[in-house]
């Protein structure tokens, strides 16, 4: 069984396109690099398997679970650590995260 399953992954935002058919699979066990030049859609593709995001179409699946219709159990499995930071703080009008001692996202 494969532990993450990418299967014709797009992402739109508006009229750009950031992944276009994207498919991958990870098996149990395998290391695996995700690399390419800046713009290529690594980070999207992050981003939807970790549920920050959803895809325009395609599949993303973690050990089975679809990560659209079955969230909670796909993320249960997927080591992902959240992100401190304030990006979103409202509160710090230089943008260092030390002014507000940061927030969790995720």
């Amino acid at each position: 069984m494969a532990a993450i399953e990418v299967e014709n992954l797009v992402k739109q935002y508006g009229k750009r396109t950031a992944l276009d058919g994207v498919s991958f699979s990870i098996e149990e066990g395998e290391t695996f690099g995700y690399l390419g030049p800046n713009g290529a859609g690594k980070t999207t593709t992050i981003r939807i398997l970790t549920g920050m995001t959803q895809a325009t179409s395609g599949t993303a699946r973690i050990l089975s679970h679809d990560i659209r219709s079955d969230t909670i159990r796909a993320k249960r499995y997927l080591g992902a650590p959240r992100q401190i930071g304030c990006s979103t703080c409202s509160t710090c009008p230089t943008g260092k995260t030390t002014r507000c001692g940061g927030s969790q996202k995720g």
